[in-house]
């Protein structure tokens, strides 16, 4: 592949964080699993063609990140602007003072119903 190519992704987060599943398409074909970012904030892309790992603190403001990549996959970056979506619907207070109000704390409420998805454009140039 020559030149700066257009992708397009679309994940469904798995519960907390990575585990999801993921479909590329345009430059790329493929699709797999996705994992949780180490403390360096890196996560991969697990594909069925190779894997390509991601600077996932790069969600903050648009920038170019250098992913690295095996199999297929080996020399490749570029840049992908993604959006996340999330959606859940909480539990209600049993008791107390906020009895019958929802309960959104994230130490003690299991969501009772939930959606993620991540989707994204961008280019990619392979080393």
């Amino acid at each position: 592949m020559i030149g700066r190519q257009t992708v397009r992704l679309r994940q469904f987060p798995g519960q907390n964080q990575g585990q999801g599943t993921i479909v590329l398409a345009g430059a790329i074909g493929d699709y797999g699993k996705t994992t949780k970012a180490n403390k360096h904030g890196i996560g991969e892309m697990i594909l069925k063609k190779g894997t390509i790992r991601v600077n996932l603190a790069a969600i903050q403001p648009p920038q170019s990140r250098s992913p690295n990549g095996t199999g297929l996959y080996k020399g490749i970056s570029g840049t992908l602007m993604v959006t996340e979506t999330f959606a859940a619907y909480g539990p209600f207070y049993k008791t107390g003072a906020h009895k019958g109000q929802c309960n959104t704390s994230n130490n003690n409420a299991t969501p009772l119903a939930q959606y993620g998805s991540v989707q994204g454009v961008g280019t990619v140039k392979f080393g």
